[in-house]
């Protein structure tokens, strides 16, 4: 499966979110997938941090209902897709 937008946890219990950030963007080796970090990490270092792991985006939890919209809409973190749908077709929660 490769979903339009995959939504990841940054406090993974064996893993840190970081590193799934790294993984998918080495492997898929293009930047299709939109990814979005979950997290109570908040800080500006924070937000630096999973950017530059490979995130899109960066949502504090408790996520607020506008913001991902903004997400999964067409002016949202993902890439445009070739179709010009507006909403991705398929979401992946990893965690």
């Amino acid at each position: 499966m490769r979903p339009d937008i995959a939504f990841v946890d940054i406090g993974l219990p064996d893993s840190m979110g970081y590193e799934i950030a790294r993984r998918v963007r080495m492997e898929l080796m293009d930047e299709s997938m939109a990814l979005v970090a979950i997290t109570g990490y908040g800080q500006p270092v924070d937000r630096r941090r999973a950017l530059a792991a490979g995130f899109d985006r960066h949502l504090d939890q408790p996520i607020d209902l506008k913001k991902l919209e903004e997400v999964t809409g067409p002016s949202g973190a993902r890439r445009a897709r070739a179709d010009g749908g507006d909403l991705p077709d398929r979401v992946a929660q990893i965690d």
